[in-house]
């Protein structure tokens, strides 16, 4: 089985990082979708962010894909270590949050959750008092929304958990997924890849012949609508300028005719 996978890390307010690496192979027969889950569980993901230095937030190299570590975001209250300042629910909760913001990163760098074959493995470095030991209980809030979102055949992972001085920010977790499977594109992502910079009208209502209830037919469709208005203002400026000329044209010859009736009149 063809591996493939994503490096995520994350930093949640205070406590700790996560590192998950993930693989991918033939996709695991499952009943409902990592899409479809997220509205079951009326999951909204936060807005994907710039990166805040001198990093991109994913790369992918074949068929592995690794993401760059994210904290839950400046706004998210909860901050400093884990066992001092927040509780392990807290440090939980931090967790959840930055799955959540890793899992917007992932959506953004492959298209779709559903891409995702499976989660192999997570390092989860939590911002931790002297004497806290409770590292893994608050990780979970990171592993169970991978399982929660992916189900158990793909979100299901391998795992450390380790306490960490300080975090960015004093975030209190910082998660780091590696590797994640993209999977195979399929027929309907490949057409669209070959064609989504084209201008050819033909190729786009073909694809949305084929694909009338896709997504990528919506863009398609707003493609085609803005090529076609782009060809009916190049056809009126083209009118407009053969009408000018050809006035132009008419009242050129009407001051020649007039010219040649004064010369007979004169003569």
């Amino acid at each position: 089985m063809r591996t493939a996978g994503l490096q995520m890390t994350r930093t949640i307010a205070g406590a700790a990082i996560l590192a998950v690496i993930c693989t991918t192979g033939p996709a695991a027969a499952q009943s409902t979708s990592a899409e479809a889950r997220l509205k079951e569980l009326n999951i909204t993901l936060p807005a994907d962010s710039a990166p805040a230095a001198n990093f991109v937030n994913s790369v992918q190299t074949g068929k592995l894909l690794f993401l760059s570590g994210n904290t839950p975001g400046a706004q998210w209250p909860l901050k400093g270590k884990i066992g001092k300042d927040l509780t392990v629910e807290q440090g939980y909760q931090s967790a959840r949050q930055a799955g959540l913001i890793m899992l917007s990163k992932i959506k953004t760098a492959l298209g779709s959750l559903d891409r995702v074959k499976r989660i192999v493995k997570v390092l989860g470095m939590v911002n931790s008092a002297e004497a806290f030991t409770d590292q893994p209980k608050v990780v979970n809030g990171f592993s169970d929304l991978m399982v929660e979102v992916f189900g158990e055949q793909i979100g299901k992972h391998a795992r450390s958990a380790v306490g960490m001085a300080g975090l960015p920010g004093n975030a209190a977790v910082e998660p780091d997924k590696l590797p994640t499977a993209p999977a195979p594109m399929t027929e309907e992502q490949r057409t669209w890849e070959r064609i989504k910079d084209s201008s050819n009208p033909a190729l786009l209502r073909d694809f949305i012949k084929h694909y009338p209830t896709s997504p990528l037919a919506n863009i398609a469709k707003t493609r085609l609508d803005a090529i076609e208005r782009e060809a009916k203002e190049r056809e009126g400026k083209a009118r407009r300028e053969r009408e000018a000329k050809a006035a132009e044209e008419a009242e050129q010859k009407a001051k020649r005719e007039a010219a040649r009736k004064r010369e007979e009149e004169e003569w």
